[in-house]
C-alpha cells in the first residue's frame, strides 16, 4: 500500500512541475509579446500561464504590467493585489501596484506602496524615483526632492530622477 501511495505522491509532484514549466514557458513567451508592444497577445499567454497555475506570482505580476500599459489600472490593481497575496516579499511587485495607483490619480496609496517596496528593498532607485514623483503631486515638495537624490544615490545614471531634480535646480 506504501508502494502505490509513494507512486501516486511521486505522479502528483511530476504533474506540478510539469505544470510550472508550462506556465513559465508560456510567460517567458508574454514577456517577448509585452516587450514588443503586442499586448494582447501578452495578456492571453499571460492568462494562460495563469490559468495552467494559479500559484505564479509572476503571471499575475506580469498580467497587472500589461494592464498598466492599456490603461486598464483598475484590472492591473486586481493582478498586483493578488500577486502580492502570493508573495508579500515581492518589492516589485508593490512598486507596480504603486504605479497603477499613481495613475488612477491616488497618490497617497501610491505612496504606502513605494514605501512598503522600498522596505522589502532599499535599494531600489525606481521605487525612490516613483516616490518622489507621488510626492510631488502632493505638493510634497522637499520630500519628493529627498527621494529623487535617494534614487540618483542608489542610481547614479536614473535620468528620470536627474530630470525632476533639475527642473527644481537642484544638485544631488
Amino acid at each position: 500500500m506504501a508502494v502505490v501511495e509513494n507512486q501516486k505522491k511521486t505522479l502528483e509532484e511530476e504533474d506540478l512541475r510539469r505544470k510550472a514549466a508550462e506556465a513559465k514557458k508560456l510567460n517567458n513567451a508574454g514577456v517577448i509579446s509585452y516587450h514588443n508592444a503586442q499586448f494582447e497577445k501578452a495578456l492571453d499567454l499571460f492568462q494562460k500561464a495563469i490559468d495552467i497555475d494559479g500559484e505564479f506570482t509572476e503571471g499575475y505580476n506580469n498580467l497587472g504590467l500589461t494592464w498598466t500599459e492599456l490603461g486598464e489600472e483598475e484590472k492591473a490593481t486586481e493582478a498586483f493585489k493578488k500577486a502580492i497575496e502570493l508573495n508579500p516579499d515581492l518589492a516589485a511587485t508593490y512598486n507596480n501596484l504603486g504605479y497603477a495607483f499613481y495613475r488612477l490619480g491616488s497618490y497617497t496609496e501610491a505612496i504606502e506602496m513605494y514605501n512598503e517596496a522600498i522596505g522589502r528593498s532599499g535599494d531600489s532607485g525606481s521605487a525612490w524615483t516613483n516616490l518622489g514623483n507621488a510626492y510631488y503631486k502632493l505638493e510634497r515638495t522637499e520630500d519628493a526632492i529627498d527621494a529623487w537624490k535617494k534614487a540618483l544615490d542608489i542610481d547614479p545614471s536614473n535620468e528620470k530622477a536627474k530630470r525632476n531634480l533639475k527642473r527644481f535646480h537642484v544638485e544631488a
